[in-house]
């Protein structure tokens, strides 16, 4: 089995250190990056790429296994209103379904109310709001297919009183890494 991972530049790999690297270690599987730092599932970056392309590219080009729609933290911040990223979402998890793949949705947000994490709620305006909002709708559109691990990043660093899991207030760095591929859970991604 082949996981793909589709998402921004979190989850880009950079070398061995990075997650889904990680994550390949761990469970002994192929986890593939089909990413696109900087980009968005409502717009397209100065090259016309968009996250749908990567997703449609995969699905193309791959035999189907396990589809990780990661959270997009770049629409987050560019949209006023979650609606059109959760139609682009739920369009990608359709697109990919019907091609025989299981879609996995997600969310990787380095940001939340609570102490220690990478970004308050007043980072951008409504930018908390907008992330519950996403994260309850992928909740509900996935039902037992998604995995909010906002939760581990924020308690880990309220816990160590630091926010030395990220290297530059977004993207983690390899202790970060690591949190992420130890709480990812192995059973969404079985078919």
């Amino acid at each position: 089995m082949t996981v793909v991972v589709v998402g921004t530049s979190i989850e880009d790999a950079e070398g061995p250190d990075g997650w889904r690297p990680r994550l390949a270690t761990r469970l002994g599987i192929p986890v593939v990056d089909r990413s696109l730092g900087g980009g968005c599932y409502t717009a397209a970056d100065s090259n016309g790429d968009t996250i749908r392309k990567r997703i449609d590219e995969a699905v193309g080009e791959l035999e189907p296994g396990v589809m990780f729609l990661a959270g997009p933290v770049n629409d987050l911040v560019r949209l006023s209103d979650v609606g059109p990223l959760r139609w682009a979402v739920h369009e990608a998890d359709q697109a990919a379904t019907a091609a025989g793949w299981r879609v996995v949705g997600g969310a990787i947000f380095p940001f939340h109310d609570g102490p220690g994490c990478a970004f308050q709620a007043g980072w951008f305006p409504n930018l908390e709001a907008r992330r519950q909002a996403f994260n309850s709708w992928g909740a509900a559109h996935f039902a037992g297919r998604w995995v909010d691990l906002t939760w581990v990043l924020c308690e880990t660093a309220s816990v160590r009183g630091d926010r030395r899991w990220f290297r530059d207030g977004l993207h983690p760095n390899p202790l970060g890494a690591a949190i992420i591929a130890e709480a990812f859970p192995p059973n969404v991604l079985q078919t």
